[in-house]
């Protein structure tokens, strides 16, 4: 512990221009004095402090896990300490961003064993996101969405991903992707349902939509609890938060449903019903129908090459046709009632040819 507090001092002094001589000096008391020598230690000591997150790598998991308590306790520590002076306050601040990000860096170099690491990492950002300083609060929101990007583009997690057309295996491979899976996502599903902070929940969407943009070809198992989130957002008063939501949305809707499992397609239509039906956004509730037109023609090329899934296209061409049928921009409107039947009559056909 006593280490890291050393190294979060020099962290401050190299990367602060009005660091407190002081406070450097009771941390490192061998430190050369010589103003001339002063800097070129301070960067070779910062040197040793990277390379030894960046080692961690070659540590046991035993070894890395102490070292990730250790940087949480500093980060408690510092969130808890009675603050009565600004300097204080700065030094304060300076240790919970360097605990943060050498947790970070940790994670980043031990993405070839992430799963027993993640809980340890993910859990203290999480925990952050409750302070009371709006700073502290942002850096755990950043350091998530970092934190659950870099995972989801690791090479391992790629090579998973890409075998998930056996996902209706129960082997242990496919059990141990589903785990890891949801073990990233899940903490911001938990999250936004229990907070009630805007502040945090456009955050998370925020969030959301980073990893559909870059990442969601490569999910799976996670799909009916982003699709929650995007539904309990719909029905939000809250225009920056609805605005959020339909831009995942869309992104699904326009490019992500041929890797989405077959049995959550109805749930994408029934959730973009949920915003054809929201009164808060009229352009977004109107361009939500168009998105249903989208699933129609998805469906519809997808229905030529399969033979085993009739029941099911004929069941989500019904959901659409219910939802643009009975949307109020669209009641009464008998032209558009008419190009939705032969829509639904041509699904049909297609499916049962």
């Amino acid at each position: 512990m006593a280490v890291l507090e050393t190294l979060a001092a020099l962290d401050r002094a190299i990367h602060s221009p009005h660091a407190a001589t002081q406070e450097v000096s009771m941390a490192v008391p061998k430190l050369t004095r010589d103003s001339s020598g002063q800097y070129s230690d301070f960067h070779i000591l910062s040197s040793l402090n990277f390379q030894l997150f960046e080692s961690s790598a070659l540590m046991h998991v035993s070894a890395v896990k102490s070292l990730l308590s250790a940087l949480r306790q500093l980060s408690h520590q510092s969130l808890s300490a009675t603050v009565s002076f600004v300097q204080a306050s700065n030094q304060k601040a300076g240790s919970i961003s360097f605990a943060i990000e050498r947790m970070l860096s940790v994670l980043v170099n031990n993405l070839h064993r992430v799963a027993p690491l993640w809980d340890d990492v993910i859990g203290h950002f999480t925990e952050l996101t409750s302070s009371s300083n709006q700073h502290v609060r942002n850096l755990a929101l950043n350091a998530m969405d970092q934190s659950i990007c870099a995972v989801l583009g690791s090479e391992v997690f790629q090579e998973q991903a890409s075998s998930k057309v056996f996902a209706s295996n129960v082997c242990p491979e496919n059990i141990e992707m589903r785990s890891l899976e949801r073990a990233i996502i899940s903490p911001l599903t938990t999250l936004y349902s229990s907070t009630q902070s805007i502040d945090i929940r456009v955050a998370l969407l925020k969030i959301f939509l980073h990893v559909l943009e870059r990442h969601g070809e490569k999910l799976h198992y996670s799909w009916p609890y982003i699709l929650d989130v995007l539904r309990s957002v719909a029905h939000a008063a809250e225009k920056d938060l609805i605005s959020l939501g339909f831009q995942c949305l869309r992104i699904i809707m326009n490019d992500g449903l041929s890797s989405i499992p077959t049995n959550c397609l109805h749930v994408c239509i029934d959730v973009t019903g949920s915003y054809c039906a929201q009164k808060t956004e009229l352009n977004i509730s109107l361009t939500a129908v168009g998105l249903l037109w989208t699933s129609i023609d998805f469906l519809v090329k997808g229905a030529k090459g399969l033979q085993d899934a009739h029941e099911e296209h004929k069941e989500s061409g019904e959901n659409i046709l219910s939802l643009i049928l009975n949307h109020p921009s669209l009641y009464g409107s008998a032209f558009l009632q008419f190009v939705a039947l032969k829509s639904f009559s041509f699904l049909f056909k297609s499916c049962f040819r």
